[in-house]
């Protein structure tokens, strides 16, 4: 009996331990960067970013950030413009939105280019607020980025997210094209090991579309994947962060 009572305390006390390590991982997260746009005038979309949704200058001068940029993490989220012509409308890719917390604004509105824009007015978070993406299975979609990127679960009125330090991911389930191409590109996130997070997803089985390069001009190391639903992502490695205590 004391022989079976010690296996089953042991039992218990490994699952308390197993339970432990998963809420840690769930909480950990990867910190999230960027959104890119595809646009035929990247300056254009700059001073309509800077005028119309009160941006300000970013890492470098052809970026915009909606705080004031700091070299510390989380770093702010920036938007990035390529130039892409005829790049479709936002509107039915996976990647749907991004929106934007505004006091007293509320409601949607859409870029020159194509890009639809949500306004919340949400005061625990001004600035740039969230991304939005559609996915035919939001419980599938959600358990591939906490497992990939971490967050935190949360809902915001009525919508399942996550979040993460400085911007909420939200998952709405509709059917998608592919984003690439598309007038909100890709999103991204920072890992502060890419190499490692790489070979975690190839060793998944994950589509890479462009594995790790760098470091480029910016002094970043960068690969790109898809996620299932086909949302395109970048991984960008801030290597000036990392000699950062």
């Amino acid at each position: 009996m004391k022989r079976a009572g010690r296996t089953l305390l042991a039992l218990v006390l490994g699952m308390h331990a197993a339970l432990g390590s998963a809420s840690r991982a769930q909480s950990a997260a990867t910190p999230y960067d960027h959104v890119h746009l595809g646009v035929p005038e990247p300056q254009q979309a700059y001073a309509w970013y800077v005028e119309r949704l009160r941006g300000q200058q970013a890492e470098f001068p052809e970026r915009v950030a909606f705080e004031p940029w700091r070299l510390q993490r989380p770093l702010p989220v920036q938007l990035l413009f390529s130039r892409i012509d005829g790049a479709g409308s936002s509107e039915g890719s996976a990647i749907e939105s991004i929106g934007f917390s505004l006091q007293g604004q509320q409601g949607t509105i859409r870029d020159p280019w194509g890009v639809k824009i949500d306004l919340v007015d949400d005061p625990g978070l001004r600035g740039f607020h969230h991304v939005r993406l559609r996915v035919a299975d939001v419980e599938r979609a959600m358990k591939w980025y906490e497992r990939f990127f971490g967050g935190r679960r949360v809902t915001l009125q009525g919508d399942r997210a996550l979040r993460y330090d400085n911007m909420y991911l939200i998952v709405s389930q509709g059917a998608a094209a592919p984003s690439r191409g598309r007038a909100i590109d890709h999103v991204s996130w920072g890992p502060t090991d890419i190499h490692g997070m790489v070979a975690a997803l190839k060793a998944e089985g994950q589509k890479i579309v462009a594995d790790i390069t760098g470091p480029n001009r910016f002094g970043h190391h960068i690969a790109y994947l898809e996620d299932p639903g086909g949302v395109y992502i970048e991984l960008v490695q801030h290597n000036e962060l990392l000699a950062k205590p």
